[in-house]
């Protein structure tokens, strides 16, 4: 079994001033040179006030707090459940209901093991309890230390759905979906809601907003890129006619996944519409979504 090295990043999440959604917060590290390290670290985005970046925490997608000025069911629970990991208490909100103006304590030591920077320049991590000791520059991130992650806590208590990518260690991969599969069963969380498979209705951002249909985030999200095109631009065919040849932020590259029996098959030939439904035929759990 293949247990890759990660880089060992100790620092602080910051919580005033930011909006943490259940799968990204704002971080500032103790050694801010040791960014360069990871892979694409040339995209990083640092705050121009603080020098702070954002996390992506790897494997997990929470339901959406604010894309595109959209939001899921089930989204403020989700950043809840990820700032009681953190151990935040006495949380207070700005108007928008999602910037923190206020909270105790207002930055908490962690420690990351991250190992690359995502495409919209976020630092894609593991998130764990500070480190106490020896503090090694990198670690072997074994399925016993990723365990003890805020990514594994959130997957285990049924608040977010698994997101693996291929460039995701397939030791972690396993790990997550696993984890995923036991919340499924249990009906934890978003698995009480989700109607991914079930079927959704998409009639609007309404259809799968806050009051509407709970479906697999990156999903939403193309459902909310598809409505702006067609609000823009008059576009006149179907959500999976769009999905076929629309990938992230709405770019002419699809989406494709990898799974079990099959390898690099458009995400949009695994939905199937009757209409008006629509429905994920595969597994969710099984979906390996191609880096781009």
């Amino acid at each position: 079994m293949f247990i890759p090295l990660y880089e060992a990043l100790d620092g602080w999440i910051l919580l005033p001033g930011y909006a943490p959604d259940g799968d990204s917060v704002r971080f500032f590290a103790k050694e801010p040179a040791r960014f360069e390290a990871l892979r694409r670290s040339r995209l990083l985005r640092r705050g121009a006030t603080d020098g702070s970046v954002q996390l992506r925490l790897e494997g997990i997608d929470a339901p959406e707090l604010h894309y595109a000025q959209a939001c899921q069911p089930r989204g403020e629970s989700a950043r809840d459940a990820l700032l009681a990991w953190l151990g935040v208490t006495g949380v207070q909100f700005a108007a928008d209901a999602t910037t923190i103006i206020a909270a105790t304590p207002p930055a908490v030591p962690v420690t990351l093991l991250a190992n690359a920077v995502d495409a919209h320049g976020r630092v894609i991590a593991y998130l764990l309890p500070a480190r106490q000791g020896a503090r090694a520059k990198r670690h072997r991130a074994t399925p016993e230390l990723v365990r003890t992650s805020a990514n594994h806590a959130m997957l285990e208590g049924g608040h977010v759905y698994p997101l693996a990518y291929t460039s995701m260690p397939e030791v972690h991969r396993k790990l997550f979906r696993d984890v995923a599969r036991r919340a499924r069963t249990k009906r934890l969380g978003i698995w009480r809601d989700d109607a991914t498979k079930r079927g959704f209705v998409l009639h609007g951002a309404r259809s799968v907003g806050p009051h509407g249909a709970l479906i697999l985030p990156k999903l939403f999200r193309r459902c909310m890129e598809f409505l702006t095109k067609r609000y823009a631009e008059s576009f006149t065919g179907t959500f999976l006619e769009w999905l076929a040849s629309h990938g992230s932020g709405g770019a002419p590259k699809p989406d494709r996944v990898v799974l079990r029996h099959s390898a690099n098959v458009p995400l949009s030939s695994l939905l199937h519409s009757q209409s008006p439904t629509l429905s994920l035929r595969a597994d969710l759990t099984e979906l390996i979504f191609v880096e781009s």
